[in-house]
């Protein structure tokens, strides 16, 4: 679908509800040159977040076939407020969940917290063993752990058990971006 077309979806989503969603998925057959989120933000009017938009965008894109996106932002002030997004990612049987805020701050940067779920027929103990050694746990519920990446402060790791294996959700948040020295 070309970027005209899906950034006119937007458009005329934004007059709607308070949600609105970006464009069908992409071709499975050719991955996404560009991440969708990204450019709808610029679209949108978002600017100054829109390079941490951006750089997590691509990378969250990358090796994905298919892409779909879920947004909701200041329509007021596109480029003072919140931006809010949720994409839909896959590649082959895989599917993903990207969940992207970012916040315009005092300091000229953004905030922002970055939620990707997915999932694996594995056991989270498992996938802790192999993907997560070395990283601090906690228990919050039976079911569900905590792990701490201790080479990165704000990065998290939640596995939570069910019945068809382990759900993971990594969690990364930064309230200066781009990041001072």
């Amino acid at each position: 679908m070309p970027l005209r077309r899906a950034t006119a979806a937007v458009l005329l989503l934004a007059a709607g509800a308070g949600i609105g969603r970006l464009a069908a998925p992409t071709d499975a057959a050719t991955p996404p040159p560009v991440a969708l989120v990204a450019a709808a933000a610029r679209d949108l009017g978002v600017r100054r977040c829109l390079p941490a938009i951006s750089a997590i965008g691509q990378r969250a894109v990358t090796g994905a076939t298919m892409q779909d996106i879920m947004l909701d932002w200041d329509r007021q002030a596109p480029d003072a407020g919140p931006f809010f997004s949720f994409t839909g990612l896959g590649a082959g049987d895989q599917r993903a969940g990207i969940t992207l805020v970012a916040v315009p701050n005092g300091a000229g940067g953004c905030a922002v917290l970055v939620e990707r779920m997915s999932g694996s027929d594995r056991s989270c103990a498992s996938v802790a063993a192999s993907e997560l050694p070395g990283f601090p746990g906690t228990a919050l519920i039976n079911g569900v752990m905590v792990y701490r990446n201790p080479a990165q402060a704000g990065e998290t790791y939640v596995l939570m058990n069910n019945d068809r294996g382990c759900l993971i959700l990594r969690r990364q948040s930064s309230f200066r971006w781009p990041a001072r020295s």
